[in-house]
């Protein structure tokens, strides 16, 4: 499909934010989606597979990688370009500036939930049509895990039309819809969600 705004959602991603203070941008992706997925990480110095297991390479090119995004490289052009509205994966903005590996660890251990009857099943929540479903059913225990060190996620929304935007004050969860119709940028107010259990 291909994203027609990739200029305007990189300047998002990076807009000054006084109350961002500093931060890293990073981005979760489905090495499984699209073997472009790994072309293009191959040339991120970086990146690193979610998953700290040793795996085959074929598996491992599989897995969920995590890349830190900067300013202005062409990678995430190229992740929008080739990835929007593919489900290829989601984007997080860290609380300060934080460490590839401190980053790759968090997300490592949300891989893993059990399911009613006690079996582990990976979760893929770094699938965006995961996502966008799951983070509102989410207790406030399982947002706060969920967010961790990240303080917001952003997405596509279903039809690849509009730039999604989550975020946890510790009580409330927020949606934010941004798009660009005829091209000029629109950002709907956020949405408050309540947790589950609230």
């Amino acid at each position: 499909m291909g994203c027609p705004y990739s200029e305007q959602i990189q300047a998002r991603l990076w807009r000054g934010d006084p109350e961002r203070g500093a931060f890293d941008v990073f981005a979760v992706l489905d090495g499984a989606r699209d073997e472009r997925i790994q072309r293009t990480l191959f040339r991120s110095p970086s990146s690193c597979c979610v998953e700290n297991r040793r795996l085959s390479p074929a598996v491992r090119a599989a897995a969920p990688q995590l890349v830190r995004l900067r300013q202005r490289e062409p990678i995430l052009g190229q992740l929008l370009t080739g990835g929007w509205g593919e489900s290829w994966g989601i984007y997080a903005i860290s609380r300060g500036r934080r460490a590839l590996e401190e980053i790759r660890r968090h997300f490592h251990s949300l891989l893993r939930v059990e399911s009613e009857d006690g079996r582990a099943l990976v979760f893929r929540y770094y699938d965006p049509r995961v996502l966008r479903e799951i983070l509102p059913t989410c207790s406030r225990g399982q947002l706060e895990a969920f967010f961790g060190p990240i303080r917001e996620y952003w997405l596509e929304d279903e039809g690849g039309e509009a730039l999604l935007r989550f975020t946890f004050d510790g009580k409330l969860l927020y949606r934010t819809r941004i798009d660009w119709p005829g091209g000029e940028e629109h950002e709907r107010a956020p949405e408050p969600i309540a947790p589950y259990d609230a």
